[in-house]
């Protein structure tokens, strides 16, 4: 019995030096827990710009749903401060082979997610969906190799959960487990982010410089510059504007793209992809930002352009025009007459009290001409009808019930 237990023991310790060199000491990922909002699905800089907290999660298997029955093990809760709808996460990491042969990643997801492996989107679905699976093509690994790791979700509503599994030829499909992942300091970041302008921006001139924060891996630049989504996703040739090693392009001056300069009321679109010809999983598809420069007529109503139920004592109010220095208002209950109307008084604040009161139940109309001590800009004829009386949500104009 001796014997045995002195044979069990170098063989006990071998087995430990073994699995601890085959990833037995890994911790988990770092994960990342962002609040978003605005439309869905949002792109990466509204996903993952308010940063909650971060944390090491042991493993990408979370099922946040309080119906779940029974409940997954084992589980974490979600972390403390981080809203139940539309949120982001982000887990970044390394990952280590087991052994040499290919592998496939399935992710399920609900909502949204991307698996990027090695630098390659290998998964997308960044969607809102139900819980639902996909499934990568067949990666070649080395064992005892660690290879860069990123899953990216969010969450728009309803229920959230997100695993990450894999299976080879010698592993049966699993959760990857924590000891073969690793958190690293600094993620890795392959993508261009931080634009200036931000993404989405009114951008109130007709020249810029935008700029960007170069992804951890990139060497140059591929810019794309346009004002059309479709063309600049695509990658069209008429929107390429070049590679280049500077995190910055001048547009809309002299010299430039748009020589002439930018044109009010008008939304330009731009991508960086990011390029290291040394990395064979380079470039790096950017997302497509916008940036709008202002139109010259007022715009952005207050209240909105057909709105109901608006109070009789009601101001109006709106938003400048590009360069805009004085406003003329018209305002009436025919829409010719507003329409055609002109001689008004200019008057320098964007606000507008109409003379009262108004009449319950009744649709008036306004306008608003824009005057940039050059031209005088036409404004678009806008209307809102106001509340009526109870009993008929819609009583002929100027009828009381």
């Amino acid at each position: 019995m001796c014997k045995k237990l002195i044979h069990l023991f170098p063989f006990v310790l071998v087995l430990s030096l073994v699995c601890n060199a085959w990833g037995q000491d890994g911790t988990g990922l770092q994960g990342e827990y962002f609040h978003w909002s605005g439309s869905s699905p949002p792109s990466r800089e509204a996903a993952f710009h308010e940063l909650i907290l971060t944390r090491i999660d042991p493993e990408i298997n979370v099922y946040w749903n309080p119906g779940i029955s029974p409940p997954p093990s084992p589980q974490w809760p979600p972390p403390p401060g981080v809203r139940v709808d539309t949120f982001a996460v982000r887990w970044t990491g390394e990952l280590e082979a087991l052994s040499s042969e290919a592998y496939t990643f399935i992710t399920g997801s609900d909502d949204g997610v991307r698996l990027y492996f090695n630098g390659e989107l290998i998964i997308d679905n960044w969607t809102d969906h139900d819980r639902t699976e996909n499934t990568s093509q067949p990666v070649q690994l080395v064992a005892g190799r660690r290879y860069p790791i990123v899953l990216e979700g969010y969450e728009n509503g309803g229920e959230a959960e997100w695993q990450l599994y894999w299976q080879s030829q010698s592993t049966p499909r699993q959760v990857v487990p924590q000891r073969v992942l690793y958190p690293t300091v600094k993620p890795k970041y392959f993508w261009a982010s931080k634009p200036i302008p931000a993404d989405g921006a009114l951008h109130s001139d007709t020249w810029v410089n935008l700029s960007w924060r170069a992804g951890d891996f990139a060497v140059s630049h591929d810019v794309y510059i346009g004002d059309n989504f479709e063309y600049v996703n695509a990658g069209a040739e008429s929107t390429f504007q070049g590679n280049q090693a500077a995190t910055s392009f001048i547009i809309g001056f002299p010299g430039f793209l748009y020589p002439d300069g930018l044109v009010p009321g008008t939304t330009y679109y731009w991508r960086i992809d990011e390029v290291n010809d040394a990395d064979p999983n380079s470039s790096w598809k950017g997302d497509v930002w916008s940036f709008t420069v202002p139109p010259k007529t007022a715009y952005n109503p207050v209240p909105a352009d057909g709105a109901e139920l608006v109070a009789t004592d009601v101001r109006l109010s709106w938003t400048a025009g590009f360069g805009a220095k004085l406003h003329t208002v018209y305002f009436g209950d025919n829409f010719d007459d507003v329409n055609n109307s002109a001689g008004g008084l200019p008057q320098g604040v964007t606000t507008y009290t109409p003379p009262g009161p108004l009449k319950m139940a009744k649709t008036y109309y306004w306008r608003v001409d824009e005057f940039d001590a050059v031209a005088t800009y036409k404004g678009d004829v806008w209307s809102f009808t106001t509340q009526g009386a109870v009993g008929s949500p819609n009583p002929p104009n100027g009828a009381v019930d």
